[in-house]
């Protein structure tokens, strides 16, 4: 009888851990696409709006905003229109991701030093070239924060 219980513990541990693995997996999941798709739209819009800084504040005050409702309210918000799942959590958690994305991207690009661009500018190179080879690799540290 002692070693059908410790049988039936196993079984349940084992079990349990089942349940653990696969409803971690599912958050990783969840967080990878979404932290991905902030990341596939919020950079792009951080570069853009370094070039833009009129259009800055206009932009990033609106995602400030989304950040200081909380979570459990914009889900809340947005499970009339997506339902209870997935696509609700996905949503909540890309638009909080937007912020960082977006501003951090933003500050990196227009935080490198103007003599580094026009360094760059004098040896030839069109802003696409300065973007990609010179901007983007200083800013990176900044837009990883």
């Amino acid at each position: 009888m002692h070693a059908d219980a410790i049988s039936a513990l196993v079984d349940a541990w084992r079990r349990s851990q089942d349940g653990f693995w696969g409803e971690l997996l599912v958050f990783v999941s969840l967080a990878s696409r979404s932290v991905g798709m902030a990341l596939v739209a919020g950079i792009p819009v951080g570069m853009v709006l370094s070039r833009t800084p009129r259009v800055a504040g206009v932009v990033i005050a609106p995602l400030a905003l989304v950040q200081t409702v909380p979570s459990l309210a914009l889900l809340g918000l947005a499970i009339p229109w997506l339902g209870i799942g997935q696509p609700a959590a996905i949503f909540a958690a890309v638009l909080y991701s937007l912020f960082p994305i977006v501003l951090n991207t933003y500050v990196g690009i227009t935080g490198v030093a103007p003599a580094v661009r026009d360094a760059a500018r004098g040896m030839g190179m069109t802003d696409r070239q300065i973007l990609w080879s010179v901007e983007l690799p200083l800013a990176l540290p900044v837009m990883l924060a």
